[in-house]
């Protein structure tokens, strides 16, 4: 007996200090969450979406929105501003790829930013008799340096074109003398007269 009535003092001593939770019905220590926030983020806020569905951990569904100030926040799901396209879509990601993360995209990353390019239009519209040459060395002025055949491509994609004017063609000897037999026949036609009144 006396040993149970030391085992009771020391767990309602360890209780009473604040060192171990108590274990209730709502209680889980596996949650992420323990504050649901439902306020309005912008979609500029919002970098990354997490979504750990219920399971043995934890009874309720949890929402984990990374901020782009580095903040991590949780989300109470059942909020109306949250559009249930964009639910579904997670949930889809998660069920497709195992994660709600941002994969990374197929193919080589751009070399020009949009920023850099459209600083690229900028200066060709500004001067339009710029050189290539001296648009690459505007973009590496910018601190992205790429080659001649993507900074075309860019200005293109722009709708922007590069255009040489026609060069007028040389008259030929037949087209000499066609001129020249037209030219006499205008003088020819033309009075020469010393007096004032005819």
């Amino acid at each position: 007996m006396n040993v149970f009535l030391m085992l009771t003092v020391i767990v309602a001593s360890i209780v009473l200090s604040g060192a171990v939770q108590p274990l209730g019905a709502g209680y889980n220590s596996r949650c992420m969450c323990l504050k649901l926030e439902s306020r309005i983020i912008p979609p500029d806020n919002l970098r990354r979406v997490e979504i750990l569905p219920r399971g043995p951990h934890c009874k309720t569904t949890e929402v984990i929105a990374g901020l782009s100030t580095g903040e991590k926040i949780c989300l109470n799901p059942r909020t109306p501003w949250v559009p249930k396209s964009t639910v579904a879509s997670i949930i889809l990601k998660w069920k497709t790829f195992g994660t709600t993360r941002t994969l990374s995209r197929a193919g080589r990353p751009a070399k020009l930013s949009y920023r850099g390019r459209r600083a690229l239009v900028r200066e060709v519209k500004k001067n339009p008799k710029i050189t290539v040459a001296e648009l690459q060395r505007c973009s590496r002025e910018m601190g992205e340096s790429c080659s001649k055949s993507t900074i075309t491509a860019a200005i293109h994609q722009s709708g922007l074109y590069g255009r040489v004017a026609r060069r007028k063609p040389l008259l030929s000897a037949r087209h000499m003398k066609a001129h020249l037999k037209d030219s006499k026949m205008v003088i020819n036609k033309i009075l020469w007269s010393d007096e004032t009144k005819i």
